[in-house]
């Protein structure tokens, strides 16, 4: 039993949440300004994660693609997905973040979360032991 409860609290502090995404807000400038147009809704600010890497001020990217992820922030400031496009362009691939923040925290919604449960195993084991 004991053996369970500790895999059990274990897979909850390795599996972050997968609803909230770590972006910054401002990103930089680049030929990817096209993709700074998107109306997220009435006051939402948003952020675009770029991936690639950066060259004469262009993200170049592997894929033969651009790819832009829509996301909406919830009344907890988390970005949900609320779509996917997809467009061709070799020279550079994004993704944007619509969020009412300037940053959207990835995982954990309180950086204290984690310790609590690490604190909270070792009290289970030792409970246990």
């Amino acid at each position: 039993m004991r053996q369970y409860f500790i895999i059990l609290i274990g897979i909850l502090l390795l599996i972050p949440k997968l609803s909230s995404i770590v972006c910054k807000y401002g990103s930089l400038t680049s030929r990817a300004k096209k993709t700074y147009n998107l109306n997220c809704g009435e006051d939402v600010k948003y952020c675009i994660k770029l991936y690639g890497y950066l060259h004469d001020y262009r993200i170049i990217s592997l894929k033969s693609f651009y790819w832009e992820t829509f996301y909406y922030c919830d009344y907890k400031n988390e970005c949900k997905e609320n779509g996917i496009k997809r467009v061709k362009n070799e020279r550079f691939t994004a993704s944007k973040y619509c969020c009412n923040n300037d940053y959207c925290n990835f995982g954990y919604k309180n950086k204290y979360q984690r310790i609590l449960i690490l604190f909270f195993i070792l009290i289970m084991y030792l409970y246990y032991v």
